[in-house]
């Protein structure tokens, strides 16, 4: 097992930008997201974070609506396009951690277990990955996983996730597999 006591000690955080209710998700990923593409395709791994109390609209702003795109379509966007210019693939994977526990959404909610690696990188054993080339194979693969969260009732939303989600895409060379980057 791993040892999180030095990342989650005191820390002092540094906020890259904070934005009011009046940007859509639109600006909102043009200014915070979209240079993270950049990292993933110069071999970096990159995190959107999105923090916020119940019903404050971190769902909204990851996934959208019909009408708004969310963080997740427009970088999936991005990201597509710089695959098919640089031959690489994306594989996409999705998981939950619940009560400190690690489960697998794409795989029937398997524990997974979160280790350290001869080179000193955090690695979630057992993470199924999944090959994705669209922004609707996407979609369908955060729909599938989405079913299988742990949710309740909150006074301030119906329903309610009792988890923090997350969504990897990892972009690999065609033919070698060998990893460029991850968001």
């Amino acid at each position: 097992k791993f040892d999180l006591t030095p990342y989650t000690d005191r820390h002092t955080f540094v906020y890259d930008q904070v934005l009011d209710e009046k940007l859509g998700n639109r600006e909102v990923y043009q200014r915070c997201c979209q240079p993270l593409i950049d990292t993933l395709f110069s071999r970096g791994n990159a995190t959107c974070f999105a923090y916020g109390q119940t019903g404050s609209g971190k769902t909204h702003t990851m996934l959208g609506r019909d009408n708004e795109p969310g963080l997740y379509a427009c970088a999936a966007k991005d990201v597509f396009a710089r695959c098919k210019s640089t031959n690489a693939e994306v594989y996409a994977s999705f998981y939950e951690i619940y009560g400190r526990k690690l489960f697998d959404l794409l795989n029937d909610r398997a524990k997974l277990v979160a280790r350290e690696d001869a080179k000193k990188e955090i690695v979630i054993c057992g993470l199924s990955e999944h090959p994705v080339s669209t922004v609707e194979d996407l979609f369908n693969i955060i729909n599938s996983g989405s079913a299988s969260r742990a949710a309740g009732t909150t006074s301030a939303n119906a329903d309610s996730s009792r988890s923090h989600a997350v969504l990897q895409m990892e972009v690999r060379e065609k033919g070698n597999g060998k990893t460029i980057g991850r968001i």
